[in-house]
């Protein structure tokens, strides 16, 4: 897979949030924490170089995306009155999480407005290590950092359906070009470790999809 120019940023919200929400807006309506823990927002960034450098991006725009994200789960009315917050608060409601490996459904990136995200279950991370142990690779081959890396930054697919209702009809005809993505990322010196993976049911035994709604372009 080619190194990306963009990187991707899901901002998820930590009960800080809430707090921050029922402060400020004492009259709107707060959801549920729950429901602010599926169908998180997506921001296209420029790659950076370090993590420094990514950090001063995020700061020098946080300011918007903190305004979307009180748009999106309080309703437009409120996004009137000015946020009173610091970049710090920024930081202590949300939790990023970051994503380098992109894969293009659509015309150009700017063309996309959604994204899936697929990631390897603990049931995958176990089989490749069981394996790798099994062939006398050496334990040391494969890191648990390397393994929560893999977790963590999973492949974007940018890819606009019509509805959520689309979804999974899409994975049952692109499981397995997903399935290879995700392996040549992860394993991509060592195939012969690659889990069998012959139906849409086995794919999901060993993957998580995220599918994110809204992918926001801040470049």
């Amino acid at each position: 897979m080619q190194p990306s120019n963009w990187q991707i940023l899901v901002l998820k919200p930590t009960p800080a949030f809430l707090t921050f929400l029922s402060t400020q807006f004492n009259d709107a309506k707060i959801p549920e924490y729950r429901m602010l823990q599926t169908d998180n927002t997506a921001y296209v960034f420029p790659h950076q170089n370090s993590e420094e450098e990514f950090l001063d991006e995020i700061e020098a725009k946080y300011v918007n995306m903190f305004r979307h994200e009180i748009k999106r789960w309080l309703g437009e009315g409120q996004i009137a009155k000015d946020i009173n917050a610091s970049f710090l608060d920024f930081l202590c409601c949300f939790k990023f999480e970051v994503h380098t490996h992109l894969v293009l459904m659509e015309e150009s990136l700017l063309d996309g407005n959604q994204m899936i995200c697929i990631k390897p279950r603990t049931a995958m991370m176990k089989l490749i290590q069981d394996k790798l142990s099994s062939l006398n690779y050496g334990d040391d081959l494969v890191t648990q950092q390397e393994i929560t890396q893999w977790q963590e930054n999973g492949t974007v697919i940018v890819k606009n359906l019509p509805s959520v209702y689309d979804l999974r009809p899409f994975l049952r005809l692109q499981y397995y070009n997903l399935y290879e993505t995700e392996m040549l990322r992860m394993c991509s010196d060592v195939t012969e470790i690659w889990p069998e993976v012959e139906s849409y049911q086995m794919f999901c035994r060993y993957f998580v999809v995220e599918y994110h709604s809204q992918l926001l372009h801040l470049v």
